[in-house]
């Protein structure tokens, strides 16, 4: 799925997303770590702005389709990337800190 792997530019994924339905009964894909690891990586590069990073997230969490525990550590980061004014902004060092518990 483009979403999961940011394939494409997020804006055009989410237009995408809008367009079709789907009526699922659970995941289709999986939230992996090297999900969040390739993120934050072209986040820490420059390829993408926190902003992105935070819609991805958001993105992620509000589908049925993308599964995750939200309570290992893939789950608490992308909660952490979706809800920056609740938990910790986004910022060079502190991706490199995720990216360290994420390895």
């Amino acid at each position: 799925m483009d979403l999961v792997g940011l394939t494409r530019p997020l804006d055009e994924i989410l237009v995408d997303l809008r367009r079709s339905s789907l009526d699922c009964d659970g995941p289709l894909i999986m939230l992996e770590r090297r999900h969040i690891d390739a993120a934050l990586s072209r986040y820490a590069d420059g390829q993408l702005t926190g902003a992105t990073i935070e819609n991805w997230a958001n993105a992620i969490e509000g589908r049925d389709d993308i599964g995750y525990d939200p309570c290992s550590i893939v789950g608490r980061i992308l909660h952490e990337l979706a809800n920056p004014v609740l938990t910790e902004p986004l910022s060079p060092s502190r991706a490199t800190g995720l990216l360290t518990s994420v390895s």
